[in-house]
């Protein structure tokens, strides 16, 4: 038997034509976004996506696991593992092992036109094959599967938008890590595990397995184990998924089925370690080439050891890497699991519940919480889709009881988290871990300066900030058309969207559980009024942000960060190196990051132009014979 439903469950086949219009909406206009901007940095590559993208390569085209001839070829990296004098990446390998494949295309593409693939153009073609076009499809699985718990289309539209532009998915969705990858298919194998737990439509005996039940439980085992060897973090959650289909599901079988196809992925994983570092169960963090990163691994297994408060308090509200910092909408994931409990999904609150807990107790046990140069905590996004269920039942319950207080909290903190993350990723979403506040004193400053990364709006001849003039005006067209549907939809599209819900029934088929018209956009609560309210807290959030919590150097000032160096602007080598020398002779000998902390007093796009030409420095020595 499944678990009970909640008292508004809808069903979740057949999507009525509003709702598959605006599903397919979603995901078009979530691809447009995701595939605008190109965070290509060929003098300062990202350690995480380029030891990702040097595997893919060579087992693409060098049939392969080591990466000595790409690293010889395209440049050093450091987030790589060693053994018996060979290099390899020491990241989790699902995620180059998708990768490899296209790019093995693209090879041969090159080859047949006797043309040589640049670099940037291989690292595009993975980072959109593999993370953004699947991140833009998934919006589409998540408005489906939410209609369960928020039958309204136009509030379930709108909440997804939240979830694909103001949390953790909208930075790495457009980014080569496997943390967006993986919570993709975690989710997706979550979906596969409701429908396998739903009460048997067949006339097959509920103590057999039908050939449908079984295919459903291999494939959720696939998504999970293909999960595993994409980002490790994410058994904790399968754990718990493998949990709640056993208690629901109830049949030996179909949990036989999901652990077997499971073990297919890990299997190829087995393998990988076994001809990479010689042991089926000694992965890369055991051979990390850094010796940084090795001492922080080698603590408590594989870097987890006990829990920290600093650790836990940065990775959920601290302006460096919080999750709530920058994605406040996320507290009513947690918030909500109360309404969950209460409509009736006890289990369900219980995985969800589980899931934050076991990620919370790994976030504040890894020595490395700050996670490097990125934007939040990243090993946090698998967990992201999963308080979208909580968050929406709140918002029902809070539409359907007049919950004014609750819609206002709710709509301020989906605008704080839409604005952030997106000022966030637009322009850097690598934040150098020495910026204690890096969306005031880093994303701000890119932002004011017209700073931006490779983008489509260049194809067109626009430089500067006018390049990102189109993507800035479509993203306000949409949110505009987002809050117009929410506020001012009329009767006659409330009450067609109710009928397409109703269809169903009045075919003769199986009822909807859908609420009346009346009922499915309140006038009394979703009205200008709402949004209106909401406004001021989004002005003192982000008034406080700016003005009130720390810099990383207390004697900083926006006065100072005139004639700074533009990351792109490669003419200003000779001046670089001018600022890089008065820096460094102010910097104290033998620490290394005062010249930094000096530089980003004020200026902090000197700051990381100096950064990076440290670092160029370093790997051309560290290279030498």
């Amino acid at each position: 038997m499944t678990e009970e439903a909640g008292p508004h469950k809808t069903p979740e086949r057949g999507l009525g034509t509003v709702e598959r219009r605006l599903a397919w909406t979603l995901a078009i206009s979530t691809l447009v976004a995701y595939s605008y901007f190109f965070h290509f940095h060929d003098r300062w590559p990202n350690p995480n996506e380029t030891t990702r993208l040097y595997s893919a390569i060579s087992m693409a085209e060098n049939f392969d696991f080591a990466i000595n001839r790409q690293i010889e070829r395209y440049g050093v990296i450091w987030d790589r593992a060693e053994h018996k004098g060979k290099l390899y990446s020491d990241k989790a390998p699902g995620l180059s092992f998708a990768a490899s494949v296209p790019l093995f295309a693209l090879h041969h593409a090159g080859k047949a036109v006797k043309k040589t693939v640049p670099f940037w153009l291989k690292h595009w073609v993975a980072r959109f094959v593999c993370v953004i076009l699947p991140s833009a499809l998934f919006t589409f699985v998540l408005f489906a599967y939410l209609r369960r718990f928020l039958p309204d289309p136009y509030l379930r539209a709108g909440l997804v938008f939240v979830y694909a532009h103001g949390t953790l998915a909208a930075t790495f969705s457009t980014l080569f890590f496997g943390h967006q990858p993986a919570a993709i298919f975690l989710f997706c194998a979550f979906v596969v595990v409701e429908r396998l737990v739903e009460p048997p439509q067949s006339k097959t005996p509920a103590s057999r397995l039908s050939p449908h039940a079984f295919c459903l439980a291999a494939l959720a085992g696939l998504l999970m184990g293909w999960a595993f060897i994409t980002e490790y973090p994410t058994a904790l959650v399968s754990v718990c998924i493998l949990v709640y289909a056993a208690v629901c599901a109830r049949r030996r079988a179909a949990l036989a089925a999901m652990v077997i196809a499971g073990l297919v992925p890990v299997a190829l994983w087995l393998a990988y370690n076994n001809t990479c570092f010689g042991s089926p169960f000694s992965v890369g963090y055991s051979h990390l080439d850094s010796p940084q990163f090795s001492a922080v691994h080698s603590k408590g297994f594989l870097g987890v050891a006990a829990p920290s408060i600093k650790a836990l308090g940065g990775t959920f509200v601290g302006p460096q890497r919080g999750l709530l910092f920058f994605s406040p909408v996320c507290i009513f994931g947690l918030v909500g699991l109360w309404s969950l409990w209460a409509s009736g999904r006890r289990r369900r609150a219980i995985l969800i519940g589980g899931a934050t807990l076991l990620y919370a107790w790994f976030t504040s046990s890894f020595g490395y919480w700050i996670s490097g140069d990125v934007v939040g905590p990243r090993h946090l996004t698998p967990l992201v889709p999963f308080l979208l269920i909580p968050t929406a039942t709140f918002l029902d319950r809070a539409v359907r009881g007049g919950d004014r207080v609750g819609l206002v909290l709710l709509c301020a903190s989906a605008a704080i988290s839409v604005g952030m993350t997106t000022l966030c990723t637009i322009p850097f979403p690598f934040f150098p871990t020495p910026f204690l506040n890096p969306f005031r004193d880093l994303s701000l400053a890119f932002f004011g300066q017209g700073i931006f990364p490779y983008n489509a709006g260049r194809l067109l001849g626009l430089k500067g900030v006018y390049s990102a003039v189109p993507y800035l005006l479509f993203f306000f067209a949409l949110t505009s058309a987002a809050a117009f549907w929410l506020t001012h939809v009329p009767d006659r599209l409330k009450a067609e969207g109710c009928r397409l819900q109703a269809g169903p029934a009045a075919a003769g088929g199986s009822p909807s559980l859908a609420p009346p018209a009346s009922r499915l956009l309140p006038s009394s609560c979703w009205r200008p009024g709402v949004l209106a309210r909401a406004l001021p807290l989004v002005c003192l959030w982000f008034a406080a942000v700016v003005n009130i919590l720390p810099s990383q150097v207390k004697e900083a000032t926006w006065a100072e960060q005139q004639r700074t160096l533009r990351l792109y602007d490669p003419a200003g080598e000779d001046l670089l190196s001018l600022r890089v020398a008065a820096a460094e002779r102010a910097a104290r000998p033998g620490d290394e990051n005062r010249a930094l902390l000096l530089a980003a007093a004020g200026r902090t796009v000197e700051a990381l132009e100096i950064f990076r030409w440290k670092n160029d420095r370093r790997n051309k020595e560290r290279a030498r014979p």
